[in-house]
């Protein structure tokens, strides 16, 4: 009886030890697929103002990717060429993707960040290369 009780034991300090160490994984993984998706929605903005001559006011017009953000409660299409993307439904602001005007009929998109200074927020920031913005989508000349 004893030797079950230890081993009862034992078995609930790995657990107690185990269980956060998975949550952090799951972490990890949301934070990188909104990482990926946020490139891949700046690569499809891209492609799509190169493709058509012109942009959408919302992203989600332009971008598969940012649908799939928006579509699980990650972002938030503002309608007026700009997204919010946060790390969790209704959590703060973590960066601001949106698509500027800089005159002359040339547009450039911005990500930058949105304010929001959990630890989550952190590290999808430092997922992020913010050397490649702004980037340029068209117009003859771009004034970064």
């Amino acid at each position: 009886m004893i030797e079950l009780i230890f081993v009862i034991v034992i078995l609930g300090i790995l657990a107690a030890v185990a269980v956060p160490k998975l949550a952090a994984t799951r972490d990890d993984a949301v934070i990188s697929m909104i990482a990926h998706n946020t490139m891949t929605a700046a690569f499809e903005v891209a492609t799509y103002a190169t493709a058509q001559g012109r942009t959408e006011v919302n992203i989600n017009d332009m971008s598969k990717a940012m649908g799939l953000l928006v579509g699980k409660g990650l972002a938030t299409d503002t309608g007026a060429s700009r997204a919010e993307i946060r790390t969790k439904p209704g959590a703060s602001t973590c960066l601001i993707f949106r698509i500027e005007n800089v005159g002359g009929n040339t547009e450039i998109l911005r990500l930058e960040d949105g304010g929001a200074t959990d630890e989550n927020c952190q590290r999808l920031q430092n997922l992020i290369d913010f050397s490649s913005y702004p980037m340029p989508l068209r117009g003859n000349v771009v004034s970064l």
